[in-house]
């Protein structure tokens, strides 16, 4: 995705993932950024960790197990509405919240319904 003249490739993960999940992220992500500069060494190549929501809100993500792995200040991991935001160089995380909100009210009977034939094996 072309950001503000920037490359930007994610890889988006789940809220909390372990070290050796973070570990693999991280040599993806390199992998990436090397397979894209050895097309064009001059692109302009940022590779992020892309967390879709924020577990810990409204406290800031912080987990033990990214440390020294990310740069957190250059936005190597970019989470919840910092990445939606980001992505749609606009602040819709709010927007993009109801839209969620209506949706699962508006389908929630047949959602319940599903569910119940999980638990029924049907």
């Amino acid at each position: 995705m072309r950001i503000k003249g920037e490359e930007n490739y994610f890889d988006i993960t789940s809220a909390k993932p372990n070290k050796k999940e973070f570990v693999a992220l991280k040599l993806k992500l390199l992998r990436w950024g090397a397979l894209r500069l050895s097309q064009n060494e001059k692109a302009n190549v940022f590779t992020r960790l892309a967390i879709p929501y924020n577990p810990y809100y409204p406290e800031p993500y912080e987990r033990w197990t990214l440390r020294g792995l990310y740069d957190l200040d250059k936005g190597e991991i970019i989470v919840g509405d910092d990445f939606w935001n980001f992505v749609a160089s606009d602040n819709i995380y709010e927007e993009l919240l109801d839209v969620f909100q209506e949706v699962g009210e508006d389908l929630r009977d047949e959602v319940d319904e599903k569910f119940a034939e999980f638990r029924t094996g049907r």
